[in-house]
């Protein structure tokens, strides 16, 4: 289990160490909708997101413009 602070770019570090060696990894995030996009993009800022799936619970966004903001 990894803990940390979703706006500390050190979370994702400690996530990337976590993790090291591993291929096509899974981030199922069960997390308010308006934290979707930092945790994404601190997971891509540790270059974490190449082959790998993100998972949001519902709900994703906050309307339809949110929700494709979110998908691309």
């Amino acid at each position: 289990m990894v803990t940390g602070d979703f706006g500390d770019t050190a979370t994702y570090d400690t996530v990337a160490a976590a993790i090291s060696g591993r291929s096509n990894p899974v981030f199922y995030l069960e997390i308010p909708p308006f934290l979707f996009g930092r945790v994404v993009d601190g997971l891509a800022g540790a270059g974490l997101t190449t082959n790998a799936r993100v998972v949001v619970e519902k709900p994703f966004g906050h309307d339809l413009s949110s929700a494709k903001a979110l998908n691309n």
